[in-house]
């Protein structure tokens, strides 16, 4: 079995409320008694049984500590006690899938600089032979600056597959290539773009670093990356999560009167242009 990292930091920091929970545990909004510092612990449980599947998950921690790039959430440290992992992580307002459940209106622009931020530090990780364990909306983060994170875990020595989640708007049926529902509401460098990626052929499936090479990233992705988008985003969020519907699925809208006229879809009428629309059920 390995060695545990066993030092206990409780005494320095306090638990000011619960979040959520993760798929591994439960992540709390702590502070540092001595200066106020914000941060996320995620508190998974670990006893022998769990080692016994995950034998190497200390240095698996200590990886993504040691990890370092600016769309990577940060790990500041983690501790082992009474068969619980405390990890202290970096502090975000919300993730993509918060944004998708109370009904944000994504545009191409926030599609491309969110694939363009995954994309490079997928690019980093793979570059350094890790590969992410579960790419999906949960740990796709947005810090109160307005920059996208990708949080969770991942390990070395694993073949790399270069298909990201973007099941949201497509149908995957049995083995077959995924298709648009609605190809004629999309841009063709969207369309593209969503092909290549959602090639099932792993040997012509291209990787991240030359994804990062397709005009809808290296135009649209690189030029929206570091702007202002994802800060106003975070404004809107508070009144929409107000609001959040109970059940929803997913459409796109090409404008008012697309989604007017397409009267067994339920859309919003009330939809900018160029947006993801999420339908209630």
């Amino acid at each position: 079995m390995e060695e545990k990292e066993k030092k206990d930091f409780s005494t320095i920091y306090e638990i000011k409320k619960r979040i959520n929970d993760s798929n591994f545990g439960t992540n709390y909004k702590s502070k540092i008694k001595s200066n106020e510092f914000s941060f996320i612990i995620e508190k998974i449980y670990f006893d022998e049984r769990y080692e016994r599947d995950e034998p190497n998950f200390s240095e698996i921690l200590k990886k993504n500590k040691n990890t370092i790039h600016p769309n990577l959430l940060k790990i500041y440290g983690y501790y082992y006690k009474d068969d619980y992992y405390f990890i202290f992580k970096e502090i975000t307002k919300c993730s993509l899938y918060d944004l998708i459940e109370v009904n944000f209106h994504f545009s191409e622009y926030h599609i491309a600089a969110i694939c363009y931020s995954i994309l490079n530090v997928l690019d980093f990780l793979h570059g350094k032979k890790f590969i992410h364990f579960n790419i999906k909306s949960e740990n796709i983060l947005i810090t109160k600056e307005g920059k996208i994170k990708l949080g969770g875990f991942y390990e070395q020595e694993i073949p790399v597959r270069s298909m990201i989640g973007i099941s949201i708007i497509y149908d995957c049926k049995n083995d077959k290539s995924p298709s648009l529902k609605k190809p004629e509401l999309y841009s063709p460098l969207l369309i593209d773009f969503l092909n290549k990626c959602l090639n099932i052929d792993y040997k012509s499936r291209p990787n991240a670093k030359q994804l990062l090479q397709h005009p809808f990233i290296n135009d649209l992705g690189k030029k929206y990356y570091n702007s202002d988008i994802f800060s106003e985003i975070l404004i809107e969020y508070p009144e929409l999560k107000k609001l959040k519907p109970k059940s929803i699925s997913y459409s796109y809208s090409k404008s008012k009167s697309d989604s007017n006229s397409d009267s067994d879809s339920n859309s919003d009428s009330d939809s900018d242009s160029d947006t993801f629309i999420q339908k209630d059920d």
